[in-house]
């Protein structure tokens, strides 16, 4: 049984979820998130959500994170971002 919203590309990342359930589109999303929360905040509540998660289907002990990150615009608040 797949967890499809109206916005294929909208997830909700709770503790029943698995991440096979998910429709494409919404794996896709959460992978994005994950590398996003990983590189910026990787202590966050979130990104640790989002590993276990994506755990269910992934091998991520292969996922390599780049050591520098680069924002393309000055000013960007990135501090918490994944603390939700």
């Amino acid at each position: 049984e797949q967890l499809v919203q109206d916005d294929p590309y909208l997830f909700d990342v709770d503790n029943d979820t698995n991440f096979l359930d998910f429709a494409y589109e919404q794996q896709a999303s959460i992978i994005e998130e994950y590398v996003c929360c990983a590189a910026l905040d990787p202590e966050a509540p979130r990104t640790a959500r989002l590993r276990e998660l994506l755990q269910q289907g992934l091998p991520m002990e292969a996922l390599e994170l780049p050591e520098k990150i680069v924002i393309p615009w000055d000013g960007a608040e990135v501090r918490g971002i994944c603390r939700v």
